[in-house]
């Protein structure tokens, strides 16, 4: 039978139980010595090999688990994944030295709670642990910007995509056509030819998929480039 001190720590919280996952000894063994210091959490287990850590998870009950992302037999992803569907309630921390996207997008459609770079403080790091065992998501600064950009990227306006395909000179013409201004008046301002003016109306609408002056005039109201004062 467990001692109440095996059981809890300092202020009667339960202690975390974590399991480590690297195939580096050295890291495994400096992330170990970095818990120790904290009487509330205890490190149950390190693997070095991620697909071992699935059945090390369900024996050992294992509260958080913290995988590298740089592992070679079985992808990280797909071992959260299978470490989730085995112990649901356990929450994975990816760990990685690298800003690769594709690595925190896979780790988080995987089910991770929590990713964090290997450059990271151990008061960030404790942090981190401490937020997902309670089941709220914790990612280092780098890690959040990359996943808020692949937010608004995935969930940008048609429209507003389209204004981004548009080059400088494209804008300050669709500007002018939206002010009302004839292809004269257009090269006139901005220094070209009425027949250069023309090509990029047509450009324009070819883009766009418009078909009238008026549309584009719509657009460009539509998406901010003009507000027609």
């Amino acid at each position: 039978m467990k001692t109440l001190k095996e059981i809890r720590c300092h202020g009667g919280k339960k202690r975390l139980k974590l399991l480590l996952v690297d195939d580096h000894e050295i890291t495994l063994e400096s992330l170990k010595l970095y818990f120790s210091t904290r009487s509330n959490f205890e490190v149950i287990a390190m693997i070095f090999e991620s697909l071992s850590a699935v059945s090390k998870a369900k024996r050992t009950l294992a509260d958080v688990v913290i995988m590298n992302m740089r592992m070679l037999l079985v992808d990280p992803a797909i071992a959260t994944k299978l470490l989730l569907e085995t112990l649901p309630e356990a929450k994975v921390i990816g760990f990685s030295g690298l800003e690769d996207r594709r690595a925190i997008l896979s780790m988080i459609q995987a089910g991770a709670r929590g990713y964090l770079l290997k450059g990271c403080s151990p008061i960030e790091l404790f942090q981190a642990v401490e937020t997902v065992s309670t089941g709220a998501p914790f990612f280092s600064a780098a890690v959040s910007k990359i996943i808020q950009d692949d937010y608004i990227r995935s969930h940008a306006a048609p429209n507003n995509a389209k204004t981004l395909e548009l080059k400088d000179c494209e804008r300050k013409v669709l500007t002018r056509i939206a002010d009302g201004l004839s292809n004269k008046e257009i090269a006139d301002a901005l220094v070209m030819s009425v027949r250069t003016i023309e090509k990029y109306r047509e450009s324009l609408m070819a883009k766009l998929q418009i078909k009238s002056v008026a549309g584009l005039t719509k657009f460009a109201v539509r998406t901010g480039i003009s507000s027609l004062d």
